[in-house]
């Protein structure tokens, strides 16, 4: 087993030897490139915390030599100890240094004991803190995950080690949520791992395989260790349903076999032969397409495997460890006892978590595992929210719109999204398609930005209701143009009003007991009356039409009425009377007949 320290590379025996055991540390703590220790400050309580998942490496350690009693001051405090500093910490042993943490100064305090002098508490977290701290809302277009992780990266001035995604990702959405648990998010779904170590950002694909194995011996480099199978939180199958937001068509992926880090033979099939065949996970997920839902399947599954054999230790200081590291520790078989096949199997895992710690026995770093085995929240909209509508003419002719969020920068437009209505169905429902500049008010299926539908519109200060809202009796609908349909009801008032923009009118009314149509200026209508009046009126200017309740019909005109067709028959079961106040001109081209039983001329 070979360990490369600063730029040599040695057996592990030849570090034994060289740095008598590995209990001989030394470090250099640079504030601003100025070492604290070479100024004569006396570090004590020394702790460096480096963990992967969604948490930022932190470091503390205390000056007890920080006041000085004759000035009665603080040394070094605001002038080179201050919040804001950067700061890098070495960890080695006499004549060589690793870097095992860079970051910034977050926090500096003084305890002033009762007996004895003060001390100075020095606190810090490295630059992940910073993508952390601010919640944000951006998109993406047909770009890769691993695109997106390089620019985040370079708007905090780290470097990335990214290993490319292969295929662009239709639209990338993040809502108020920090870039570091977006990219964290983000790393899940595309089976990644996502880390900042320093003043790098890594985005690197999942293969602990093949990574270094570093070899740590119980008794010996390994000084405790403890190891676990647990199968508690252990599933047979994840499976991820979803569906397709164009054919409406469920999706479902179911998660395949999954490789288990460690050589022990009893990882794998047969430890999780003792879980139920019915323990099958299924997450109900806003992917669209199958490609999408089988990576996340794969991934949950994945994320449980690492719980299924967990641990934790201490071993010797090796500064060049880092968490997301691959130990193997190997158990030695106490020489009295006969050889155990059980008792010399390996344990191998990759640790989450790594504590640098000096103390009087030498540098000790304590390993051990976080994993959540669940999938880190990207950003999910808890509830609904208010969008613009920006584009309501939909290629496909679905009444879809496009919308831009007010919490979003302006140029982040979404897609086509449906739009909920009061009914809808193959050549029917209702049609009401919001105008471009609407505010409408938009719920997500299952919280996620990908899937958006619109459920109502809203009245703004500057886009009024259509009817004043007083006894709360007047139903409206008005259209773009003005055209209008009004129930009103108002007590012992109920009426229905069909209007168009220019005023022409149906009005149906409950208290008049009448149905009327008119035109825009009131001079031709027609106006059906029930009840006890019981007629149908036709107005013309002033001509008239009325049919009444007997059955008389009477037709009046202040000027000539006139009636024209090829055949004319008036007929009259009883008496047929004509009368002028002038002449009666009676004129045919051909034989006028006139009969009865008799017929008297004047």
């Amino acid at each position: 087993m070979t360990v490369k320290f600063d730029t040599t590379t040695y057996e592990l025996s030849q570090l034994e030897s060289k740095y008598r055991s590995f209990f001989a540390p030394a470090f250099e703590i640079l504030i601003d490139g100025q070492n604290l220790v070479r100024i004569g400050a006396a570090v004590q309580s020394l702790r460096v915390t480096s963990r992967t998942g969604m948490f930022s490496d932190h470091f503390s350690f205390r000056i007890s030599n920080a006041f000085d009693p004759v000035a009665r001051s603080l040394k070094w405090l605001g002038s080179l100890v201050d919040v804001g500093k950067s700061i890098t910490i070495k960890m080695g042993y006499t004549d060589r240094f690793e870097t095992v943490f860079e970051g910034l100064v977050t926090g500096v305090g003084v305890d002033y004991p009762t007996g004895g002098l003060p001390v100075v508490s020095v606190k810090g977290m490295d630059k992940s803190m910073l993508m952390m701290r601010s919640k944000q809302s951006s998109q993406w277009k047909d770009k890769k995950a691993s695109d997106v992780a390089r620019q985040i990266a370079s708007k905090y001035g780290l470097t990335p080690d990214v290993d490319d995604t292969m295929s662009p990702i239709p639209r990338i959405e993040q809502h108020r949520v920090s870039d570091f648990h977006f990219l964290h998010s983000l790393a899940f779904d595309n089976e990644r791992d996502f880390m900042v170590v320093g003043s790098k950002l890594y985005f690197k694909k999942r293969n602990p395989s093949a990574a270094e194995v570093l070899t740590l011996t119980y008794g010996k480099s390994l000084l405790s260790y403890s190891a676990e199978v647990d199968i508690s939180n252990q599933v047979t199958q994840v499976v991820v349903r979803g569906i397709d937001p164009d054919t409406y068509e469920p999706i479902e992926a179911k998660s395949k076999a999954v490789g288990i880090i460690g050589s022990n033979g009893r990882s794998g099939p047969n430890i999780m032969g003792a879980l139920s065949s019915y323990l099958i996970e299924t997450e109900f997920m806003e992917y669209t397409t199958v490609a999408a839902a089988q990576k996340l399947a794969d991934s949950i599954m994945n994320d449980k495997a690492m719980e299924l054999v967990t641990g934790s230790g201490t071993c010797i200081g090796l500064p060049r460890d880092s968490s997301g590291a691959v130990h193997q520790a190997a158990k030695r078989r106490p020489p009295i006892q006969p050889a155990d096949a059980a008792e010399q199997r390996d344990a191998r895992h990759r640790h989450e978590r790594l504590r640098y710690q000096l103390q009087r026995g030498g540098e000790r770093h304590m390993m051990g595992q976080d994993y959540s085995g669940s999938r880190p929240n990207a950003g999910s909209v808890n509830g609904v929210m208010v969008a613009t509508v920006t584009n309501n003419s939909d290629p496909e002719k679905r009444n879809r719109v496009k919308l831009k969020f007010a919490v979003r920068e302006n140029d982040n437009e979404t897609d086509w999204v449906p739009i909920a209505s009061l009914m809808g169905g193959g050549d029917r429902g209702t049609m009401f398609v919001p105008e471009v500049g609407d505010e409408v008010l938009v719920a997500f299926e299952m919280g996620s930005l990908k899937l958006p539908y619109v459920i109502g519109s809203l009245w703004t200060k500057n886009a009024l209701p259509p009817a004043k809202h007083e006894k709360n009796d007047i139903r409206k609908i008005r259209s773009r143009g003005g055209h209008e349909m009004v129930f009103q009801d108002t007590d012992g008032d109920g009426k229905i009003t069909l209007k168009t923009a220019k005023g022409f009118k149906v009005d149906i009314s409950e208290k008049e007991n009448k149905v009327e149509v008119a035109t825009n200026d009131g001079v031709q209508s027609v106006v059906l009356t029930g009840g006890g009046t019981g007629t149908v009126v036709v107005k013309s200017a002033g001509a008239k039409i009325t049919l009444d309740k007997t059955g008389k019909i009477t037709i009046e005109a202040p000027n000539a009425v006139e009636i024209k067709g090829t055949q004319l028959k008036i007929e009259a079961s009883a008496q047929l009377s004509l009368q002028a106040s002038a002449s009666i001109d009676m004129k045919s081209d051909g034989i006028i007949n006139i009969k009865g039983s008799l017929v008297k001329i004047n």
